[in-house]
């Protein structure tokens, strides 16, 4: 192609790219957003739990809130009245951390625990068995059996225009309990979100949607009643707060490097420009650039130009007995080197017609021709041509 054509072209191929990136993606102006529900009590991103941190302190004013950043922490806390509240995800303790928090709840303290999934570890039957059940939908409609208000939970994502569809987790009705136990709120009328265990002089209650008490639920207008509701049953001396990454020591919610480029808006259109300056590189300059390799003239078989002159000069002195010796000489090798017969052996005849699939007749034919040639004193132009003949067909029919 010339110039004027590759300019055409790639004018052409951005065009295309530039529509398909418009029909493909939405172009919209969004804050810088970190939307990973983290619920760390620090973070005041959407799922951060800032707000949900800051009015505990508020609320339990009169009593020191202190965050479990040691393990150690309620093993060493030998008073009653105390209240632990843990956010996370997903909270799952070891042996020794499931048994430190019972203890601390049978010496009569209480635990509110807010996840999604919980896993605990005890070697004996498990006094709070249930089975996780779910709902997918946007919003929540949640009761209380200690009040007649009905809370409606609007979950979002991305952005606030318009309620994001989620599955939930919830516990099934079929729960089979060895400690007394209460229901203590539902969503849809028959999933169970807030349970509660009687441990001794303690409680522990579990509420399996976190996201009620995140910084995004906070802009809603059920969020300040809920948490008073919530929180009116507990007047604790100390409260403790928890997270499940004062007890792994990591975070929990670590992101691969992809996800972290996606999360900032900067790094995510640097990221873009390079997959596009790459995919154009890709398809304009990728191709292997060299000078045109000339055509080169076909090499002369020099072989068959040497028989040629040789078989002119046969032909010239009428040497045919001469040839014919030749073409029998080439006769015997070809039928040594192919079919391992020595034509000295008496049976020559039969094996070559065995082996070469050609009749005993054609076989007889061919080396009469072969020696009639060799008794003549001279041998004329229609004998060579006959006999050539005759050897050109055994070849061509021969196995």
């Amino acid at each position: 192609m010339n110039k004027r054509e590759i300019w055409v072209v790639t004018l052409s191929s951005l065009l295309v790219i530039c529509i398909l990136f418009f029909l493909l993606f939405e172009i919209k102006e969004v804050p810088d957003v970190d939307w990973r529900e983290s619920y760390s009590y620090q973070s005041k991103e959407p799922y951060g739990a800032w707000i949900f941190g800051t009015m505990l302190k508020e609320k339990f004013a009169g009593a020191q809130v202190l965050r479990n950043q040691l393990d150690t922490m309620i093993q060493s806390i030998e008073t009653k009245n105390n209240l632990l509240v843990m956010i996370s995800a997903r909270i799952e303790l070891d042996r020794g951390e499931t048994e430190s928090l019972m203890h601390f709840i049978e010496k009569g303290n209480e635990v509110l625990l807010f996840t999604e999934q919980l896993q605990l570890s005890l070697d004996e039957e498990d006094p709070y068995e249930y089975y996780w059940s779910g709902i997918y939908d946007s919003t929540l409609s949640v009761h209380y059996s200690e009040t007649a208000s009905e809370y409606f939970y609007q979950h979002y994502f991305q952005d606030f225009r318009a309620p994001a569809n989620r599955y939930f987790n919830a516990l099934s009705r079929e729960i089979r309990q060895l400690e007394s136990h209460r229901v203590l709120g539902t969503v849809s009328d028959s999933l169970v979100i807030l349970e509660e265990w009687q441990l001794g002089a303690g409680k522990m209650m579990l509420h399996t949607i976190p996201q009620m008490f995140t910084n995004q639920a906070a802009k809603q207008e059920f969020y300040l009643d809920h948490f008073n509701f919530i929180f009116s049953r507990f007047d604790p001396d100390l409260v403790i707060l928890d997270h499940m990454v004062y007890h792994t020591g990591n975070d929990q919610l670590s992101e691969s490097p992809l996800q972290f480029i996606l999360a900032h808006k900067s790094l995510r259109i640097s990221y873009f420009l390079v997959i596009f300056a790459a995919v154009s590189f890709i398809i304009f300059k990728s191709k292997r650039r060299q000078k045109v390799i000339p055509t080169l003239e076909t090499n002369a078989n020099t072989s068959l130009e040497y028989v040629h002159t040789i078989s002119n000069l046969f032909r010239q002195q009428r040497q045919h007995k001469k040839l014919i010796r030749h073409l029998h000489t080439i006769f015997e090798h070809h039928v040594r080197e192919r079919y391992f017969i020595n034509p000295e052996d008496k049976d020559f005849k039969k094996q070559l017609a065995r082996k070469s699939r050609i009749t005993p007749d054609n076989i007889e034919d061919l080396l009469d021709e072969f020696d009639r040639a060799e008794k003549k004193l001279n041998v004329g132009d229609e004998h060579l041509i006959t006999l050539y003949r005759k050897l050109d067909t055994f070849f061509k029919n021969s196995k």
